[in-house]
């Protein structure tokens, strides 16, 4: 077995445990080796950046780090339109009701039916948990790709002058 499928076996296996004490319904030895049998395939964050650019036309790495929500551990206020999508998206996140460690794990099926019209078509896991998990991580997804769909794509990164730490998170990543 090459080392990094390894290390991806072992990470799952102990993102599923953890999962299982989160959640009575959740069964370890399907989603794993579900998980393991894909490892070619993308994960939600790559799933969001193919649904952004569905959507938007735009890049999706023009999004990362932008303002204060657009990226990880969001914290200030919003700079602006967009912004407001990704605190709405990290809204969205916290609301879903899934073990939080499954935003890291779970694939979700979804459809660019043409550019501009993502649409989400479920999960393709037996567990009932994972199944709907997976289908509210997609429209959380949709909604924001949908929301920043209604802006023009970002040209240069917004600093978030209202979280000191993020705001130079922001300026460092706009020079590389």
């Amino acid at each position: 077995m090459p080392k990094t499928l390894f290390l991806v076996w072992i990470c799952t296996e102990i993102i599923c445990r953890f999962a299982v004490a989160s959640s009575k319904e959740w069964n370890v030895s399907s989603v794993s080796s579900r998980i393991l049998s894909e490892t070619e395939e993308r994960r939600s964050i790559f799933q969001l950046g193919h649904m952004i650019r569905c959507q938007t036309g735009c890049d999706p790495l023009r999004y990362k780090r932008y303002g204060c929500f657009c990226g990880f551990k969001g914290a200030g206020k919003p700079v602006d339109n967009i912004d407001n999508c990704c605190l709405d998206h990290d809204w969205c996140y916290a609301r879903l009701g899934c073990p939080p460690v499954m935003l890291y794990v779970l694939r979700y099926t979804w459809l660019c039916r043409k550019p501009g019209s993502a649409q989400c078509t479920g999960g393709n896991y037996a567990n009932h948990v994972a199944n709907n998990c997976a289908f509210q991580l997609c429209e959380c997804d949709r909604l924001f790709a949908k929301c920043v769909s209604r802006y023009a794509c970002p040209q240069k990164k917004a600093i978030c002058w209202s979280n000191p730490l993020i705001a130079v998170t922001n300026i460092l990543s706009s020079l590389s």
